[in-house]
């Protein structure tokens, strides 16, 4: 079995935080295999060999980048999901299919599938038309009967 956390981050642009964000990972108990991040903040100027020189022990098997609109304000998007790099005389976790997805121009998502289950972390633009909220749910319909774990920053309308 595999060990899931989920994390609204709020920005891992900074070596800073992605240190906060490592020293987090490597210290739960049970030892967290896949974490699902949201509100990551990142762009293309961060590359995956940038994020992975501070995240030791981690893969990125999948990163949404925030779009170019999310990119003016300097706030909110942006979702990865993250696995962690299997000791010796540990099963490895098999990554099937990863992806990033922009479902629509307020939807984001990162998916990968490990064993029998299907892995999203899902942003959802703050003020985004209740319409993309049933994109999200349609999208995730149409994945039949697969174990799904669904986590992120959904912005719901009317709950504080």
């Amino acid at each position: 079995s595999s060990d899931v956390c989920s994390s609204d981050l709020r920005s891992i642009y900074s070596s800073s935080h992605r240190q906060h964000l490592l020293n987090f990972l490597n210290t739960c108990d049970p030892k967290i295999d896949i974490a699902l991040l949201c509100e990551t903040w990142l762009s293309e100027v961060v590359s995956d060999s940038e994020l992975l020189t501070t995240l030791q022990g981690w893969s990125i098997v999948a990163r949404c980048e925030r779009p170019s609109n999310q990119r003016a304000s300097n706030v909110g998007g942006g979702t990865a999901i993250l696995v962690r790099n299997r000791q010796s005389g540990e099963k490895s976790l098999k990554v099937g299919i990863s992806e990033s997805l922009y479902l629509s121009h307020d939807v984001q998502v990162s998916h990968c599938t490990l064993e029998t289950t299907d892995f999203y972390s899902v942003y959802v633009r703050s003020g985004a038309p209740s319409s993309e909220h049933d994109c999200l749910i349609n999208f995730l319909k149409t994945k039949g009967a697969r174990r799904l774990i669904v986590a992120g920053d959904l912005n719901l309308p009317n709950i504080d």
